[in-house]
């Protein structure tokens, strides 16, 4: 746990222990969106007592072209590269969606204008 990528999240992977970064620190969506693979953290949380809460994971169905990954009330349709999100409710769900839709398509830039569009939905 921790709310460094590079660092606490990146020592976790690397040793096969699921990293919980907190968004109360140092890292932020910008940089959880943008990590490589070595420091994607498996669960995220406001403060350090999200270590006591359920953390619920995306589901990602993929449809042809399109692929759909949801969390709590929030749905991310990714296209050819590009990616919308819409819905509402706990904003870390919609950023949890958007961190799996991202991850798990590499066509997708998460620097890009509609990742960025994206996190704006969610205020960042």
């Amino acid at each position: 746990m921790g709310d460094r990528l590079d660092t606490d999240i990146e020592g976790a992977t690397v040793h096969g222990a699921a990293g919980l970064l907190v968004l109360s620190g140092v890292a932020t969506p910008r940089d959880v969106l943008a990590a490589p693979a070595h420091q994607r953290p498996r669960y995220l949380a406001w403060d350090v007592s999200g270590m006591n809460e359920p953390h619920p994971g995306p589901v990602r169905r993929v449809d042809g072209d399109t692929a759909r990954t949801e969390c709590g009330g929030w749905t991310v349709t990714s296209v050819r590269g590009t990616v919308h999100l819409t819905g509402e409710g706990d904003r870390l769900d919609g950023l949890r969606a958007l961190c799996a839709a991202v991850w798990a398509d590499e066509s997708i830039d998460p620097a890009g204008s509609s990742a960025a569009e994206a996190l704006a939905t969610l205020g960042w």
